[in-house]
């Protein structure tokens, strides 16, 4: 293993939140795991494209990081288009790691095409816990 590889591993340990979120133009989705893949929410947070809705998100993601006593985050997304950019910042700005995924890797991982919007957002954690085919420095300032 390279050491930029053995950086991207170390991002991820047992104190460490990872949060999948399916970007939508108006609506995102997102859900919270541990290092092993255990889900932390019932069911997807629901939240808008809209500052009331990234604090939803964040009070969401407090609230998980208290009860599991977790104290690191790792926020994965789909670059959809120019959706995901307000968010970043906002997760930027309130120390979140924001980290893309590639589409198309998600894409091939899926077992069928009839998968549901539930089992994308656990795909793309699952690349952010291992750490495969992320790039966490694609982050785009430029667009900050």
């Amino acid at each position: 293993m390279n050491s930029t590889q053995n950086k991207k591993l170390e991002q991820v340990k047992t104190t460490t939140l990872i949060v999948g979120i399916d970007i939508g133009s108006e609506t995102h989705y997102a859900r919270a795991f541990d290092w092993r893949g255990y889900e932390f929410s019932k069911a997807a947070l629901r939240f808008e494209n809209s500052e009331h809705g990234f604090t939803e998100l964040m009070m969401w993601i407090q609230m998980i990081k208290e009860q599991e006593g977790k104290k690191d985050v790792l926020a994965g997304m789909e670059p959809r288009g120019h959706y995901w950019f307000s968010l970043g910042v906002f997760l930027k700005d309130n120390d979140i790691k924001p980290v893309l995924v590639n589409p198309f890797h998600v894409k091939q991982s899926k077992v069928s095409v009839s998968e549901t919007v539930k089992r994308q957002r656990g795909w793309i954690s699952v690349f952010l816990k291992k750490n495969t085919n992320t790039r966490a420095s694609s982050f785009r300032k430029a667009w900050i």
